[in-house]
């Protein structure tokens, strides 16, 4: 018998323990969502802002690379190509990238979102005819090295120092050709 009577005690109502660890369940799974979903609509949007500070006039770039003798990067892509807006969130987006870029080259974007603009002029100077590519010039145009695709940033550092060896070969090369010439030129007279 019960010690307060006849009365049975009611059983411990396990609902309601349940129902005050609900709260913090429910806020935690919220919370889980709303990670998720904005980790996915940053992937989905780009990421993290592109850092290179791009020149967008190929012919203004030119000017720039004449005056600092560095070689123009040139970055053919356009708006609707999805592997040209993650290699904007994700490789450009990298501070040490766009140093690596911007010390070493006058990097200009060529956007062919449209067709019929002097920028689809200079991808058919240069065979363009895939992108993302990209593209090392010296500065009277001749070209360097030239990669088509995504380049993850450890494949696009390689390119850029493999870039970067065959622009100070080509410039020993005109060096010594220069030299030579006028060697030439000064035993002839």
């Amino acid at each position: 018998m019960n010690p307060q009577g006849d009365h049975p005690q009611p059983a411990q109502d396990s609902s309601r323990n349940t129902q005050r660890r609900w709260p913090w369940r429910f806020t935690l799974l919220v919370a889980a969502l709303a990670t998720g979903i904005a980790i996915f609509s940053q992937a989905r949007s780009g990421g993290g802002r592109d850092r290179v500070a791009w020149r967008y006039s190929y012919n203004q770039a030119v000017i720039e690379a004449n005056g600092s003798a560095k070689p123009l990067l040139v970055a053919f892509s356009a708006d609707w190509c999805p592997p040209c807006q993650q290699m904007k969130a994700w490789v450009f987006s990298d501070k040490k990238i766009a140093d690596a870029i911007e010390a070493d080259f006058v990097p200009v974007k060529v956007d062919l979102s449209s067709e019929g603009l002097p920028d689809q002029r200079l991808a058919d100077k240069y065979g363009i005819q895939a992108i993302p590519t990209f593209l090392t010039l010296t500065a009277d145009g001749k070209p360097i090295s030239i990669s088509t695709g995504y380049l993850s940033k450890d494949e696009l550092t390689n390119w850029l120092e493999n870039a970067n060896e065959r622009y100070a070969e080509l410039k020993t090369q005109d060096a010594n050709a220069m030299a030579t010439a006028s060697v030439e030129q000064t035993q002839e007279q």
